[in-house]
């Protein structure tokens, strides 16, 4: 089995917080919080920043992003089974322990490669957190429309080769 970037991290929680937070203060977000819902089906952490973003006629909107680190608890009880079917409370919370320090990191990883795509001008920020952008009625821009995509008008590979779609 190949191993995963950041599976057995031992960098505390709040040191990846931390990193996040400095990295989303020099970014220029206006503030983050940070919210552990472990009674949410599945459990889950939060992350939610407000930036200012600027369009090109010079208009600035603040945006809010929000990120949720969804915790696969069915790999958690499954990695927590003893092979007598019963499972160590011992082992749960230490996976989930580790499922909550990885999680981190990975946000931390992927937040570091989106701010450095955007300052290389390779993509726009609004492009990048777009799919995360939470809207007035607190949905996630993204899931809302991967809920919809049987909507959406189904571009051809071949329209998008010939004409740029």
């Amino acid at each position: 089995m190949t191993r995963k970037y950041a599976q057995s991290t031992s960098v505390p929680i709040h040191r990846s917080q931390t990193e996040i937070n400095k990295l989303l203060y020099n970014w220029g977000a206006e503030g983050a919080q940070w919210t552990d819902n472990w009674s949410a089906d599945p459990p889950m952490v939060t992350l939610k920043f407000i930036w200012k973003w600027t369009d090109k006629k010079g208009m600035t909107h603040p945006l809010a992003a929000r990120f949720d680190l969804v915790c696969d608890m069915d790999g958690i009880v499954e990695d927590s089974t003893l092979s007598n079917g019963d499972i160590s409370e011992s082992r749960m919370e230490k996976n989930i322990d580790q499922w909550k320090r990885t999680a981190h990191r990975l946000l931390l990883v992927w937040l570091k490669a989106s701010f450095n795509a955007v300052d290389a001008g390779m993509i726009d920020a609004a492009q990048v957190f777009m799919p995360f952008l939470e809207t007035v009625d607190g949905k996630i821009l993204g899931k809302y429309v991967a809920e919809n995509l049987g909507h959406i008008p189904a571009i051809t590979a071949q329209k998008l080769l010939t004409d740029g779609g």
